[in-house]
């Protein structure tokens, strides 16, 4: 029987060409190597759209590294899988909350705040 691995080296690769400035994104040779598996030979498939990249996974054109937050749900639906989820390549990006002054206050903005928070706290653990 084939290691996971080994499997994922025959597999088209999909390459995320979408521009990722510091966000330290993971190649395909940084992922092969962090599961151990031998680099491939095949080119792949170069698509420079996220979204793209997602889709192409979804119907079967190959194997995918993306966000997990943009496919969290494909994943608990079963209609993808996350081949090696004790590998974690976590992002340099920051993100940040933005509103006009005059809504800070808002209830719905604190509300909001507050959740994204936990749910961001929660996602680390």
């Amino acid at each position: 029987k084939m290691a996971c691995s080994e499997w994922l080296a025959t597999q088209k690769l999909i390459h995320d060409d979408t521009p990722h400035p510091g966000a330290d994104f993971p190649s395909w040779g940084d992922a092969l190597r962090a599961v151990g598996a031998p680099e491939t030979r095949e080119s792949g498939l170069h698509i420079n759209s996220t979204s793209a990249v997602i889709l192409s996974a979804l119907s079967g054109r190959g194997v995918a590294i993306v966000r997990n937050a943009l496919v969290k749900q494909l994943i608990e639906t079963g209609q993808l899988v996350h081949l090696h989820p004790d590998h974690r390549w976590p992002l340099r990006w920051s993100y940040y909350l933005v509103t006009p002054q005059q809504h800070v206050m808002r209830d719905e903005v604190k509300i909001f705040h507050d959740w994204l928070l936990q749910d961001v706290v929660s996602d680390r653990s």
